[in-house]
């Protein structure tokens, strides 16, 4: 059974430089695994595909392990081992926009350790409740945070912590008060910098946050640094979601800087081989903005007939906004003046609802 860990902790050190070596060492330590008939180590297999097709963006693929992880670890009564892909279970659903899904599997995953302490399992849970009421209900998302930090306050571990502070300055970042955002964002990367595990992974993700504080305060220029830190660690580890989130990033920049010939560039490469639903649509959006910046507002109408209306609607208001912004500008633009009328409307009814729940 020491063997079957060895090849997977190889898989690990050779994942982020040589994909056939960690696949090499995966397929070994399964193998050994299901000859020993060891069920720790079958679990660790699905559990560390979960873990990589997640974080590389691909979410239906890692949803299938996590599933298959979840069900052998309660087989066999590994509550730890459960809770653990049970979090990757109904992150895939979220990151597919599957929310019911998502609702559903924290809410089963709560009830098994319903009265038992289990602090950083309970705690991880109520992250993903706090990213999806962050997008429906603001005051529910505060309640759940504070709940988090409940939780990971017991031990104070680095990537507890660093989590949890994500979660403050994802809050105050949507209320708008920016500075409280950019201190968590920062208390965030210095945790960072102390998780020993996925260490590279966790400081490009800070970095990417801090940049997207700043862009939202209008300071570009510190955006710029840190998504081109960002960029270039993401780069490194080969990590394909990261990498598409940065060059979202860098192509929001550009475009609140007027910059569209350099934006546009970057949606589509933050757009091209990933299966992350909230990635595409964004792509999409900052597509269609750039193009009308460029007086394209043909083009730009044919980005917006691909949007996900459906999948739009579950997303953050600012997403929203940009939608209707720019189909208003393209209808102006091409004569059809009543569109462009109802999605200004539409557009002053989203903006209004947030500042109700901003109060």
């Amino acid at each position: 059974t020491s063997k079957v860990t060895m090849f997977y902790n190889l898989a690990e050190a050779y994942q982020p430089i040589n994909s056939k070596f960690f696949d090499l060492n995966m397929n070994k330590g399964v193998a050994l695994a299901n000859k020993l008939n060891f069920t720790k180590g079958k679990i660790g297999y699905f559990n560390l595909k979960a873990y990589y097709a997640l974080t590389s963006g691909n979410p239906q693929l890692g949803s299938q392990f996590a599933h298959k992880a979840a069900a052998l670890s309660l087989a066999n009564k590994d509550t730890l081992s459960y809770l653990k892909n049970s979090y990757y279970e109904a992150a895939s659903f979220m990151y597919l926009g599957d929310y019911n899904q998502l609702i559903d599997h924290v809410n089963v995953a709560l009830d098994v350790i319903k009265g038992r302490p289990f602090y950083a399992d309970r705690g991880v849970l109520y992250s993903l409740l706090v990213q999806y009421y962050s997008r429906t209900d603001l005051a529910k998302a505060f309640e759940y945070i504070v709940l988090e930090y409940d939780c990971f306050k017991v031990q104070q571990k680095p990537s507890e912590m660093f989590s949890v502070y994500n979660e403050f300055a994802g809050y105050y970042l949507t209320v708008l008060d920016y500075k409280e955002s950019i201190s968590y964002s920062k208390k965030a990367l210095e945790q960072a910098y102390k998780i020993v595990d996925n260490k590279q992974y966790n400081v490009a993700l800070a970095m990417s946050n801090l940049s997207n504080v700043f862009l939202i305060d209008n300071q570009f220029q510190e955006a710029l640094v840190y998504a081109a830190k960002s960029m270039k660690i993401s780069k490194n580890m080969q990590n394909q979601a990261l990498i598409s989130k940065n060059n979202l990033l860098l192509a929001e920049i550009y475009l609140n800087q007027k910059k569209y010939d350099t934006a546009l560039p970057y949606c589509l490469q933050g757009i091209e081989g990933i299966e992350l639903p909230e990635n595409i649509t964004r792509g999409q959006l900052f597509m269609a903005w750039g193009l009308n910046g460029l007086n394209k507002f043909k083009e730009a109408q044919n980005q917006l007939a691909k949007v996900d209306v459906k999948l739009l609607a579950e997303l953050s208001p600012n997403l929203q906004i940009v939608y209707y912004k720019e189909q208003s500008n393209c209808n102006k633009a091409l004569g059809n003046f009543v569109k462009a009328f109802e999605n200004t409307e539409k557009l002053n009814q989203i903006q209004n609802k947030f500042l109700e729940d901003k109060g």
